[in-house]
């Protein structure tokens, strides 16, 4: 069990984003009791069979003014549960399969 995961490679500036963070995995995880998992990635970088006890964030914060959710660019889980949601920000496309997501109409950007 851990108490959060975080990304680390998101670059800032005139193009923030995760669009150069590929060939990531996690895979056969749980969170603990309400922590998130912020998994900012792109082509394709898989996070399977993992439990999220509170939000899967596949974009966030990093710069500010038109730039506040960066860019990511694609994404797959399969064979996972998350219990607060999914927040998307600016992930591009995010393949789900065989997963136990609840609505997400609270976490909608833009």
């Amino acid at each position: 069990v851990l108490n959060g995961v975080g990304a680390d490679g998101v670059q800032t500036g005139l193009s923030p984003g995760a669009l150069n963070n590929f060939w990531r995995s996690v895979e056969n995880l749980q969170t603990a009791q309400g922590r998130n998992i912020y998994y900012f990635v792109s082509q394709a970088s898989p996070l399977r069979k993992v439990h999220v006890q509170g939000t899967l964030r596949l974009a966030g914060a990093v710069g500010g003014g038109i730039y506040d959710w960066g860019y990511a660019s694609g994404g797959f889980t399969a064979d996972s549960k998350v219990d607060a949601g999914v927040e998307f920000g600016g992930q591009q496309q995010f393949i789900t399969r065989n997963s136990a997501i609840p609505p997400t109409e609270k976490y909608k950007h833009g």
